[in-house]
């Protein structure tokens, strides 16, 4: 039954004076209304809007103005929309930024060592990952690449599920742990290794403390008690790690 449906609404917009296919198109598109927690994409560019489509194509021309106004419509030119909406959780995501480098230069400070990209770059995707990724839109792409590019090592297990709560397996010492041993025979791609533990460890710690919201745990005492704990563990992995590699220079 879509098909009727849209097809009854282009011929609105061609009664309104938008004849060429591609205009119709794009008055169709901007004209939608975003679905929240689309992730798989089943309504592509949103709902049907029959009365803002013909509202648009009435206009007479298709713009910059257009755009910013579909997109002040849907809430994308709000900043609270990134920051307040769920999108971004800005305040805990800067608060593991800082945590991860605050334990990556204690341990420093401890364990003088030689701070690389590798290991920079292990202390972010551990801890907050590119996670201004994760509230990205656009009209016909799916969400969960960008759900997936937006989490750091912890976040990988609900990225797939579209969830704030945690997956116990990514958010442990399971992955930081699976890395070390995998990686460190490499001479540059260990300090990655021990970079994401020491992420992890913030991230965990973080969430445990702001949000501890965890799948099959649930929230509360059993979820902090599960995110310090492997927050410890993520921890003391990255220090013996890193102990290991500055004794042996």
């Amino acid at each position: 039954m879509a098909a009727p449906h849209v097809a009854g609404v282009v011929a609105l917009i061609e009664a309104s004076g938008v004849k060429d296919p591609d205009k119709v198109m794009q008055v169709l598109k901007q004209s939608s209304r975003k679905v929240a927690d689309d992730t798989l994409n089943y309504y592509g560019s949103g709902h049907l809007n029959a009365a803002a489509a013909v509202s648009l194509a009435s206009q007479g021309q298709l713009g910059v103005p257009d755009f910013l106004r579909w997109a002040r419509d849907n809430g994308y030119l709000s900043p609270r929309f990134w920051v307040d909406g769920g999108a971004i959780a800005l305040i805990p995501k800067l608060i593991m930024v800082i945590g991860s480098y605050l334990l990556a230069w204690l341990i420093n400070r401890w364990l003088p060592f030689r701070w690389n990209w590798s290991f920079s770059n292990g202390v972010f995707f551990g801890g907050a990952g590119l996670f201004f990724l994760r509230g990205f839109y656009l009209f016909d792409l799916t969400q969960l690449p960008f759900r997936i590019a937006g989490s750091s090592l912890p976040e990988l297990g609900n990225a797939f599920a579209n969830t704030n709560a945690l997956n116990p397996i990514t958010a442990s010492v399971l992955l930081p742990l699976g890395l070390l041993v995998i990686l460190l025979g490499h001479p540059e791609w260990k300090w990655f290794a021990m970079g994401s533990a020491i992420g992890t460890s913030a991230c965990l710690a973080t969430s445990a403390v702001l949000a501890p919201q965890m799948m099959w745990i649930g929230d509360g005492l059993p979820a902090i008690a599960f995110l310090s704990v492997n927050a410890i563990l993520c921890f003391g992995c990255a220090y013996l790690s890193i102990k290991s590699e500055t004794a042996n220079i």
